[in-house]
């Protein structure tokens, strides 16, 4: 049967080319929109799968909530740096934890030296998530001096060579330099995990960087802190007892409140935006998501509508065939399954199309987000069950009505060839409509977004964007050493220090006026700061650097800006 299905399917095909070209590439553009969408989808769904679900069943991430200063309550998944380990010496069902903390540091090996994103972690770290070596063990990260690399960094620092064993040199922004030796190289990590990162150490070596006394809760680097419980049911009674912390903290942090604290299962899913600050790395947000994704699915309904209707006018052609196989046995149902099985080819066509499309839409989509993540790092099981849901409810809703209008017709009307299909229906009529109407939407939703890229392009932020260039350096000791060098370029016109800069990077601290408190964005800034990015004061005055009342403790070299 199936044989016969076939043989017929491609002898019609055959016989009507420009049917299957238009439909085949018309549906592969909108199979490749919709590819390309899931990426975004997938990215969120697949969240942590790199991490076995029995292995992080029982692990827990801690989530502050604090009080604002104006305006709703927001959360944090962090803790003070303190909370874990006098949490798991005081209170039971805690197995272990660790806190985890990112920053940024200049490495070096020989002549080479890079700025790298370096995690923080307690030794129990490879303990609670899955993270296959490449080289090295495990049990080297009980070393405190030991440093595990991505695969990624461990061929930029030493190509093919097995690096375990070889010794790094760290130097951070305050200007503490330590020494580190290899303990392992990871397998590659995908992006959508809570974990990335270029090289990783014990969090030991924070508490020597920033001289933290192992006492005190006033400092502000809170770390994302996870917990592995002995149970799920004692997760309640912990977050009740974390409380206890709460008064110490905010008697020693005024700046700002703490509510409560809460434990979330590591795989709870959190839109991004319900967080307003986290160590570890959160999923996409829902919005453009839920956009592309609705942008998609009207192309291909699109497509599908306009493959309905071609096919109703190709059923015209069809009438006596329909006939002869009626009348030597055929069943309606068959006749469907026809119809149907001809339509289905042709969507396998267009995926193949799509998939191909997709392999050059993807790394353009990617790159538009700033999102080192393709088609490579999907799962291949959920990719295939996906087109196959899509390729089985694309053929039915693209080919069920010419199917059933075709074998709906009686035998002996169709033979006599006094017969016609109507060229207009209510429904051809409702589904042009749509057709154009869905058309219509998508090329304006088009327009705006090009205009909406157009227009941030030329916007005026009221600050110099298209002369000045920010680059990432690791300390102020560094910035020293390169400022002459630079300076004797003669394309640059000046050169400045800062920890912050407009668009680059701030953070949020609470302001007293007079009896009333604001939250506002904080960016400290370097010499110079405010001539070399363009910036005028409507009011006031600018900093004067000789006054220490102007100047803050804070290093204002975590970037050199050019002008």
């Amino acid at each position: 049967m199936i044989k016969n299905y076939l043989f017929v399917a491609i002898r019609n095909l055959q016989k009507n080319l420009s049917y299957v070209l238009i439909n085949t590439f018309g549906l592969g553009i909108a199979l490749a929109c919709c590819i390309t969408a899931y990426l975004l989808v997938a990215f969120n769904i697949e969240f942590d799968n790199f991490h076995q679900d029995e292995k992080v069943d029982l692990i827990y991430k801690v989530h502050s909530h604090y009080n604002k200063t104006e305006g709703d309550p927001y959360q944090q998944i962090s803790a003070p740096i303190n909370l874990a380990p006098n949490a798991a010496m005081e209170i039971s069902g805690i197995k272990r934890y660790t806190r985890y903390m990112k920053e940024n540091g200049y490495v070096k090996n020989g002549d080479d030296s890079y700025s790298e994103r370096i995690a923080f972690a307690d030794s129990t770290f490879f303990e609670m998530f899955d993270f296959p070596l490449i080289h090295g063990s495990h049990t080297s990260f009980n070393d405190r001096h030991s440093i595990f690399l991505s695969k990624a960094t461990a061929t930029k620092y030493f190509k093919d060579e097995n690096p375990v064993g070889k010794v790094l040199e760290i130097n951070f922004p305050n200007q503490t330099e330590i020494q580190v030796t290899v303990g392992g190289v990871l397998e590659k990590v995908p992006l959508n995990n809570s974990f990335v990162f270029d090289m990783i150490i014990r969090y030991e070596h924070f508490y020597d960087i920033y001289d933290l006394n192992s006492d005190s809760w006033k400092d502000w680097r809170d770390p994302s802190t996870l917990f592995e419980l002995t149970a799920h049911n004692q997760a309640a009674n912990i977050s009740e007892q974390l409380d206890k912390y709460i008064e110490r903290r905010n008697k020693e942090k005024t700046d700002r409140v703490v509510k409560s604290y809460q434990l979330q299962q590591f795989k709870t899913y959190y839109d991004r935006e319900q967080i307003q600050w986290s160590q570890i790395n959160l999923p996409l947000s829902i919005t453009p998501m839920i956009v592309f994704l609705s942008m998609a699915l009207m192309i291909l309904l699109i497509a599908c509508f306009n493959m309905t209707n071609t096919s109703i006018a190709m059923t015209a052609k069809r009438m006596k065939e329909v006939g002869i196989r009626k009348v030597v046995g055929a069943t309606k149902w068959q006749i469907v399954s026809q119809f149907l099985f001809e339509t289905l080819l042709i969507i396998l066509l267009s995926l193949l199309v799509g998939l191909v499309m997709s392999n050059v839409i993807v790394p353009a989509f990617t790159d538009m987000w700033n999102l080192n993540y393709g088609m490579e790092d999907l799962s291949g099981l959920n990719l295939v069950v996906t087109l196959l849901i899509l390729v089985f409810f694309t053929s039915l809703l693209a080919g069920i009505y010419p199917a059933l209008s075709s074998s709906k017709f009686r035998p002996v009307l169709l033979l006599k060839g006094n017969f016609s299909v109507k060229g207009s229906t209510v429904l051809t009529k409702a589904l042009i409509t749509i057709q154009f109407a869905l058309s219509i939407v998508v090329l304006i939703a088009g327009v705006v977004f090009i205009q909406n890229t157009k227009y941030q392009e030329k916007v005026k932020f009221g600050f110099d964007k298209d002369m000045v260039l920010l680059v990432n350096i690791g300390s102020e000791k560094e910035y020293k050493v390169v400022e002459n060098d630079i300076r004797s370029n003669p394309d640059i016109l000046e050169i400045g220090g800062t920890a912050h800069s407009v668009g680059w990077d701030s953070y949020a601290v609470p302001i007293g006026i007079d009896t009333a408190k604001y939250e506002v964005r904080h960016y400290g800034v370097g010499k110079k700061y405010f001539d070399i990015m363009g910036l005028n004061l409507t009011d006031g005055r600018l900093f004067n650097v000789e006054s220490t009342n102007d100047l803050n403790s804070r290093p204002l070299s975590s970037g050199i800006i050019f002008d």
